[in-house]
């Protein structure tokens, strides 16, 4: 009925217009009527409207700001409800209108194409168009759950539009930065009060933003945000929390000290491949396979992944790798184009989730991925973190749909019985972390570290091929912009590197830059039960990893995620046994 209306309206005007001659833009006023409508994303209501004049296919966007497209309006006479002062446009001011549009950019549904549309598109003789009222802001409560870095866990969030490149904080001041929001519609899970800002009051809201610092890496981007930064009608807004440490997930409690209590229950499986074939349909395929999953999911929270993709060590020029197992050498664009289609199939077949509760999707975070053995120096870690660049910048230009549900990080499989020596790693490592912003995960083992859980974890031990705790530590933390997601398809390996982040803890705990210490941040754990070889599944290899870190009350953590890894090959039938899922 309203697109009824509004193509009526418009056959109106366009008559009237050939009838008397149109009236130019500047010209052009809006008019009040008495209407209601309900923004289901804010929960506010409007009892009045204002009908103005617009362009045919204008674009509307989700803030005050070009910086994320939600939907389009197709009619040319459209009301809207208010205007919001934001980034100067094309028109010359910084006049921003809100309304409802007629259709919805790709990964966008749930907002139902409620947006901001620049004053440059609308036919207004003065900005704001008298009227039309300022939007009040607003945050709105989604069902989502949320866990930060030191696995401290909320049930819920709260939206709301952001400031784009937003900094974060270590605590409600802004003595340490650790991130920054390049999003302009985010979530805060609590608030706390700490310095005043320029906002004028004391109230800091915390969140993941989307960008690290260097030295912050442990931390994923959560951190606090000020007031000043977000759209709020007051602050605290009413319902948030207050920060107060989180809460218990479901289902079990997070261990501290040296006792551990119920096991929370483990995120669903995300699978992984050792690339044995370059074959961008079947990598697409890959993709709608687990975006079917983490809707499937989707149950309680909005379930997200994480997947690695195992390309095999690079060769001396680092222009390539040999893939797994094989003596096939491809290319670094090929490994991109292979992870772009991934991507692809991923957005989709990606479906919206609690659409009752706005717009939430599920996300997938790709890890690309080599390995120590063949050629590792500082000129290949450069390299790599090109191929991470180059994914990146083609995720980022698509931001407004495959960009909006992926993101990608370096990986690496860096385990001390392959030929590069701990001096080699070192520098890889280095040199990535040197040229890219991404962050890089440790997917390697710890051969050779102490397994006893008595071990004096302040001293640094011997493990295999010349490498220690101290050297495993680094390259999975110390560097910064670093995390783990180690592998555990034994007994022995939780062991070990539940002692290298207690080492951390320890070793480094004078001048530890983060809240939660400086144990090493474990994304997740990984085991190889998929491929037929590992004697742990999925479930007994994430268990043991939460176990054993929460033996001490400094690494006490929960993997946010649980991956199994399987051959490409074994995926499609030609090896035997298939992946053996758990």
């Amino acid at each position: 009925m309203k697109r009824f209306l509004r193509l009526l309206l418009a056959l109106v005007m366009l008559t009237a217009g050939l009838l008397a001659g149109a009236a130019p833009a500047s010209a052009a006023s809006c008019s009040q009527r008495s209407e209601s409508h309900t923004d289901p994303n804010t929960g506010q209501s409007w009892s009045s409207v204002s009908y103005c004049g617009n362009d045919s296919g204008a674009p509307l966007y989700a803030g005050a700001n070009n910086s994320t497209l939600v939907g389009w309006m197709d009619s040319t006479n459209s009301w809207f409800s208010c205007y919001r002062h934001g980034q100067q446009h094309a028109g010359g001011n910084d006049v921003w209108y809100y309304t409802q549009g007629d259709r919805s950019a790709s990964g966008w549904q749930g907002r139902q194409a409620w947006g901001f549309m620049p004053a440059v598109n609308l036919w207004t003789s003065t900005d704001p168009s008298p009227g039309v009222p300022a939007c009040a802001p607003d945050m709105w409560q989604s069902n989502e759950s949320q866990t930060d870095y030191a696995g401290q866990y909320w049930p819920a969030d709260w939206y709301s539009h952001s400031r784009a490149g937003a900094a974060l904080y270590a605590g409600p001041d802004a003595s340490t930065t650790v991130g920054y929001m390049d999003s302009t519609t985010s979530w805060f899970v609590c608030y706390a009060h700490g310095a005043q800002h320029a906002g004028g009051n004391d109230v800091w809201y915390y969140t993941q933003g989307d960008r690290v610092v260097g030295g912050q890496g442990s931390r994923r981007a959560w951190g606090y945000m000020p007031a000043v930064d977000v759209s709020t009608r007051q602050d605290p807004y009413d319902s948030i929390p207050a920060c107060s440490g989180g809460s218990t997930p479901p289902g079990g409690t997070i261990p501290v000290g040296d006792t551990t209590t119920t096991t929370p229950p483990k995120p669903a499986t995300d699978r992984s491949f050792y690339v044995q074939s370059m074959d961008n349909a079947m990598a697409d395929g890959f993709g709608c396979t687990q975006a079917n999953l983490d809707v499937a999911n989707s149950v309680n929270y909005v379930k997200s992944s994480y997947v690695i993709f195992a390309f095999g060590g690079q060769t001396s020029n680092g222009s390539g790798t040999q893939l797994p197992g094989l003596s096939t050498i491809v290319s670094n664009s090929a490994i991109e184009s292979y992870v772009e289609a991934y991507a692809t199939g991923y957005h989709r077949c990606v479906r919206p989730v609690f659409p009752d509760h706005g717009t939430h999707y599920p996300f997938v975070n790709i890890g690309i991925g080599t390995n120590n053995d063949i050629t590792v120096t500082a000129a290949t870690g450069r390299a790599w973190a090109g191929v991470v660049n180059d994914v990146d910048n083609w995720l980022r230009a698509r931001s407004g749909d495959i960009g909006s549900t992926a993101q990608v990080d370096g990986a690496n499989d860096m385990e001390p019985g392959f030929s590069g020596s701990i001096a080699a790693t070192r520098a890889w490592v280095q040199a990535f972390h040197d040229s890219t912003y991404r962050l890089l995960t440790n997917f390697g083992s710890a051969d050779g570290c102490p397994v006893s859980m008595s071990t004096d974890t302040r001293v640094n031990h011997a493990c295999n091929n010349g490498w220690s705790m101290e050297d495993i530590y680094w390259i999975s933390q110390g560097v910064g912009r670093a995390s783990a997601e180690p592998e555990i398809y034994n007994s022995d390996q939780p062991k070990q590197w539940a002692l290298i982040s207690r080492y951390g803890a320890t070793a480094h705990a004078s001048g530890c830059p983060y809240v939660s210490g400086c144990g090493i941040p474990y994304i997740g754990v990984w085991d190889h039960h998929a491929t037929g070889d590992g004697t742990n599944t999925a479930t007994t290899a994430w268990n043991l990893m939460w176990q054993y870190l929460g033996q001490d009350s400094r690494t006490a953590m929960v993997p946010a995620f649980s991956m199994e890894i399987c051959y490409t090959s074994q995926a499609t039938g030609a090896r035997s046994p298939s992946c053996q899922w758990s």
